[in-house]
């Protein structure tokens, strides 16, 4: 078909009575309906299409065909229109304004589009959008258009509230931010939960000035981060209006530092080879486990690497060891806690040698005191009585009153 623009027109035999076979093969045979309609006559209805464009005679133009072949004339359409702002708002309008589009020809106009509906062509780089509801939120985007109806692509979107209420204009109240829980690559955070008029729906959780979740609950994961690195969270509560709270207070968290392969003899580094505690083997192949513990069946979970042991005064955890250690001078421990403190929270034995753990002594005179973010504890063994010989099992026990989490990424022997 030679390049050009084209009519798609259609005919079609639209009889208002019965028309039978004989009648049909009298007439020519351009005119003539389907052999099988004339095989399987009968009496036929009327048939119409809901289009103002089908004439008297029957034909009827089913619109402008896309122009084929290679592309004459103005073929370009005109850049995107930049920088849309609102300019102002009142109860039942938005204005808006953006950046002029150019064109190889010459702009002739826009499109400015509401939440996916087109509200207006204006032919200037301003537009004032009418009729609006009170009290609502509107999205929009700018297209450009040129003579030859070449139109751009959609501008950024802006969003604009019309000023006024209709309905709920009530918003939530503001949550509380806090930090519940971190490792090298998440950020956990809770808040207290928001009260509304109506009801709360759910809450909008911000990193920085991106928006990272919208859970319904009051907690919320933030994962993929970099270790070692400072985040900022706010978070903002919502209705089913559209209605949102202030920001709450900002919470800053720092990543843990990336974990580092243990050094030394491993008794166990969680890296689920051998699998813990389903495999009830720890690194040296022998025996490991444990019980009475809030999670995995009494025996604790290993998440990302390392095992988590949440406790309520009550909790044992044991690693055979079985091998001779006197060429070893350190225990060593990476460790962390839900709240810091968790030292105080339980005892461990070694090698003929039970203590609490907040009473070990460490290389100084000092003592472990465990903390939120992971730290290596090096208590030296010969210094605290340990038997290096015949060091048995190392064993953790949780009587002592406390109700927390500790996580240990490793345990090894340097």
């Amino acid at each position: 078909v030679p390049a050009g623009s084209y009519s798609l027109v259609l005919k079609i035999r639209n009889p208002l009575e019965a028309v039978t076979p004989d009648v049909l093969r009298a007439r020519p045979a351009a005119s003539r309906l389907t052999d099988w309609v004339i095989d399987q006559w009968r009496p036929r209805l009327p048939l119409s299409f809901a289009n103002a464009n089908q004439g008297a005679d029957g034909w009827v133009d089913l619109g402008t065909m896309t122009t084929t072949g290679t592309c004459s004339g103005d073929c370009v359409a005109p850049t995107v229109p930049s920088n849309p702002t609102v300019t102002g708002v009142t109860n039942t309008t938005v204005s808006l304004s953006w950046t002029a589009s150019t064109d190889n020809v010459g702009v002739t106009g826009y499109q400015v589009w509401r939440d996916g509906v087109l509200a207006g062509t204006p032919t200037g780089a301003t537009f004032t959008d009418t009729g609006r509801a009170p009290g609502q939120t509107y999205r929009y985007t700018v297209r450009a258009v040129d003579a030859a109806g070449n139109v751009s692509g959609p501008s950024a979107e802006v969003e604009a509230r019309t000023t006024g209420c209709s309905g709920d204009c009530t918003a939530p109240s503001t949550p509380v931010l806090s930090s519940s829980g971190k490792t090298d690559t998440t950020v956990t955070l809770s808040w207290t939960g928001a009260t509304d008029n109506v009801g709360v729906t759910g809450y909008e959780v911000f990193r920085g000035s991106t928006l990272v979740g919208s859970p319904t609950g009051t907690t919320f994961t933030d994962t993929g981060r970099t270790a070692s690195t400072a985040y900022t969270y706010t978070v903002k509560a919502r209705d089913a209006a559209g209605n949102r709270s202030a920001a709450s207070n900002a919470v800053t968290v720092t990543t843990d530092a990336a974990p580092q392969p243990p050094a030394g003899l491993v008794l166990d580094d969680f890296d689920g080879t051998p699998a813990y505690p389903s495999a009830a083997q720890n690194d040296l192949g022998r025996w490991t486990g444990g019980n009475c513990f809030l999670d995995g069946g009494g025996s604790g979970i290993v998440t990302g690497g390392a095992l988590s042991l949440r406790y309520n005064n009550c909790g044992w955890f044991g690693s055979d060891v079985g091998v001779d250690l006197g060429t070893r001078t350190y225990l060593v421990i990476r460790v962390k806690g839900a709240a810091g403190g968790e030292q105080q929270h339980f005892n461990l034995g070694l090698g003929g040698t039970t203590k609490l753990f907040a009473d070990f002594t460490l290389d100084g005179g000092a003592h472990p005191v465990i903390t939120t973010t992971y730290q290596d504890i090096r208590i030296p063994m010969a210094a605290n009585g340990i038997n290096r010989n015949s060091p048995s099992q190392l064993a953790m026990g949780f009587w002592f009153g406390g109700s927390s989490t500790i996580t240990i990424d490793h345990i090894s022997f340097e």
